[in-house]
């Protein structure tokens, strides 16, 4: 075990405090929150409902290095996201259920009327 001098654990301390973070994001774990990762390997997660290009608030992974770990405590530390999120993946997520719907009404709709050769209802679907 390597030994640290109090003056260098507080140099040490206020060094991390004062680099920012580059984080990546990696994906949504198994709970459905988006993950970041640092360069150390580490996780972190984005447990909000609504996403903008980048998270306000950010909490750590417990375990740290997996991305399907429950959120710790927030993250403290100025964070910086790599790969923030696109125009079209925001609009994508926010109206993920409307679309959804939509694709289950015209499954349902293709199922009730098999043949689209029906007149106006077939010329509907064309």
């Amino acid at each position: 075990m390597e030994l640290f001098h109090p003056k260098q654990i507080k140099n040490h301390h206020i060094h991390i405090i004062m680099n920012t973070l580059k984080l990546q994001r990696v994906g949504r774990n198994y709970y459905g929150h988006i993950a970041y990762k640092d360069e150390d390997g580490k996780y972190y997660l984005d447990i909000d409902m609504v996403h903008g290009k980048a998270p306000e608030t950010l909490y750590h992974c417990s375990p740290s290095d997996d991305m399907d770990g429950e959120p710790g405590f927030p993250l403290k530390a100025k964070f910086e996201i790599t790969n923030p999120f696109t125009d079209k993946e925001l609009r994508m997520q926010n109206f993920r259920f409307e679309y959804s719907m939509l694709s289950r009404l015209k499954d349902e709709c293709e199922a009730f009327i098999p043949n689209r050769s029906l007149g106006f209802l077939g010329a509907v679907w064309q």
